[in-house]
């Protein structure tokens, strides 16, 4: 960042608290995105590719390839399930990111979906959000704004949370339901009041956004 890269991917799991918010700040502070800790890796099919996002050779090539979808999501392991969903719906990806699902992270849902926003390629977008934090709940506030106009299929994971003991982790860091927000049914609420397409299940995301370019 100091010698001033743009983008920088952070694949690192375990990065402290405090590390990466001092990470993200010197960041921010300096005009680069960072994406991550704990991210995956983002992909653009037949273009380039940074992280361990998609694994062997092979693998890319079965799940991904060109196309008008954009996949955010914060699971590492659901990033490539969900670019694979996609393609199963006969469509292509323009570019697949994993934010990583830390407590604090360098890039959020939201701020992906403005570079979407301006990319002539993506013609709709999926996101793969869970409990815990509040960016998906950003991403109703970008879509109620105006920020994001495109279509959005969304799945958040990790309904059956909500009846277990609150301040409770499950899985990642971040994913800590805190009173009302953070809740996977909230989170829901608000991007179909948004305008964005929200499934029940999983593999209904390909189909959806399908549907709705």
């Amino acid at each position: 960042i100091a010698n001033n890269v743009s983008l920088v991917n952070c694949i690192t799991e375990g990065v402290p608290v405090r590390d990466a918010a001092e990470m993200i700040s010197f960041s921010k502070q300096n005009n680069s995105m960072l994406v991550g800790p704990s991210s995956i890796g983002i992909l653009s099919p037949g273009k380039s590719r940074l992280g361990v996002i998609g694994g062997l050779k092979e693998m890319v090539e079965e799940i991904y390839k060109p196309g008008e979808i954009g996949v955010i999501s914060k699971s590492g392991g659901m990033t490539n399930e969900t670019a694979w969903v996609v393609r199963q719906a006969g469509l292509g990806q323009s570019t697949v990111a994993g934010i990583g699902g830390d407590i604090i992270i360098g890039c959020a849902f939201a701020d992906l979906l403005k570079l979407f926003e301006n990319d002539k390629q993506t013609k709709g977008v999926v996101i793969f959000g869970e409990l815990g934090g509040t960016y998906e709940e950003q991403v109703a506030d970008l879509m109620k704004e105006g920020g994001f106009t495109k279509p959005l299929a969304a799945f958040i994971a990790g309904n059956f949370t909500e009846q277990m003991p609150e301040g409770m982790s499950f899985g990642h860091a971040g994913a800590l339901i805190q009173g009302e927000k953070g809740r996977p049914k909230h989170k829901m609420k608000l991007l179909k009041e948004a305008g964005a397409i929200v499934v029940g299940n999983h593999d209904e995301l390909g189909e959806a956004i399908k549907k709705a370019i």
